[in-house]
């Protein structure tokens, strides 16, 4: 039988063919379809507080956009299905309702917003709300307008390709420096949950390859899942996998891995409380089952705690933070202390790029252009 998710709007009605829409529900009828939109379009999300008498209370949201709301519905029902978490369901809903003054005001869904509409609609709520809800709504922002671009609209081009570049208004911008950074995060950890946070941003800035996705799965060239408690000494950290190699440390740096390695807290924000780690071979794990990692959420939760950490006592000025710009700048740090200890350009871009997972210590053909595309672009970066 042939299957399909019918979605319709006021104007027009769709009918997306089964796997045009990856891993969204798809029905054998049509009134399935539009009993799924609806409930969607209703759905309703507890999140759940404790009072100070230990009751439980429940605040709950539901979608609340006037426009387009089936295409809203549609990628709710696709983050539903797609094995994200409840709070990444939670968070897309909030970031479209946090937009439903904006879409009223201006008489047309967020879909249609050009770009100078955009910036100015979601810098106002840089100015009325925390900075990593924001942050998480412009993920959540990208990630809706590309579906809609994919899969209703092709008009939606600019958005998804450049909302990272709208973010707040640029304040005055400064170089962060490498050992800055490097010390803000031993001096970060702490409680528990702040060493394992500084202990990703530590091994993404020596080194390890942390990959995931804007669905929040880990790829499978990630390293940082991979990385057993056992792999790390007082000397260096052992990296397994494709670029298995040893990254050397300082004895500060191996500190506070150890300490990272030792947490046995976490913080459950579903239950507001501590809880236990579940005991685990591998460094980071589930915090319940103690099996790998599997939830890219869980690296760009702690990254966002380093990245606010940093600015708010470490008085680092930072437009963004994550593990792209730790490597980029580790990369850069090392290749120039390798030139300073007078090792040529190819030895020094040999090392780094062995460093930082970008070939392997073989000489192939394939190798020498990827490190010689890597000294290119480093050699820009660094003037």
């Amino acid at each position: 039988m042939e299957k399909f998710l019918m979605i319709e709007t006021k104007d027009t009605s769709y009918v997306l063919q089964e796997n045009s829409v990856e891993k969204v529900n798809v029905y054998d009828s049509f009134k399935k379809a539009k009993v799924a939109i609806q409930q969607a379009k209703d759905l309703v999300l507890f999140k759940v507080h404790t009072t100070k008498d230990g009751d439980l209370s429940y605040a709950k949201t539901k979608l609340t956009s006037h426009y387009h709301e089936n295409w809203k519905a549609a990628y709710i029902l696709y983050r539903q299905d797609a094995n994200y978490s409840f709070s990444a369901v939670a968070t897309a809903q909030t970031a479209f309702n946090n937009l439903t003054d904006a879409e009223d005001r201006l008489q047309k869904g967020m879909e249609k917003f050009n770009e100078e509409e955009f910036s100015k609609e979601v810098t106002r709520l840089t100015e009325t709300r925390q900075g990593r809800s924001v942050e998480q709504a412009y993920v959540v922002y990208r990630d809706y307008l590309y579906f809609v671009n994919e899969n209703f609209d092709k008009s939606v081009t600019w958005s998804y390709r450049r909302v990272a570049l709208s973010k707040q208004v640029e304040q005055h911008k400064t170089e962060i420096n490498y050992e800055d950074v490097r010390q803000a995060l031993l001096d970060f950890g702490k409680t528990q949950e702040d060493v394992l946070a500084a202990s990703i941003a530590l091994m993404a800035l020596l080194g390890v390859k942390v990959s995931g996705n804007n669905q929040g799965m880990i790829l499978s060239d990630d390293e940082l899942s991979h990385i057993k408690k056992a792999d790390l000494t007082p000397n260096y950290l052992h990296v397994p996998g494709k670029y298995e190699r040893k990254i050397p440390l300082k004895p500060e740096e191996y500190a506070i891995l150890k300490q990272g390695l030792n947490a046995e807290m976490y913080y459950d924000y579903a239950q507001w409380r501590l809880e236990k780690l579940a005991t685990s071979k591998y460094f980071f794990a589930s915090s319940q089952t103690g099996l790998r990692l599997e939830s890219y959420s869980y690296v760009t939760g702690k990254m966002m705690k380093v990245k606010h950490w940093l600015e708010k006592n470490a008085k680092l000025n930072l437009n963004s933070l994550g593990v792209r710009t730790l490597k980029v700048l580790g990369q850069k740090h090392l290749y120039k202390e390798l030139l300073k200890q007078g090792l040529s350009k190819d030895a020094a871009s040999m090392r780094t790029c062995v460093t930082y997972a970008v070939i392997t210590d073989q000489v192939t053909e394939d190798n020498e252009r990827k490190r010689l595309n890597f000294l290119r672009n480093l050699n820009n970066a660094v003037k």
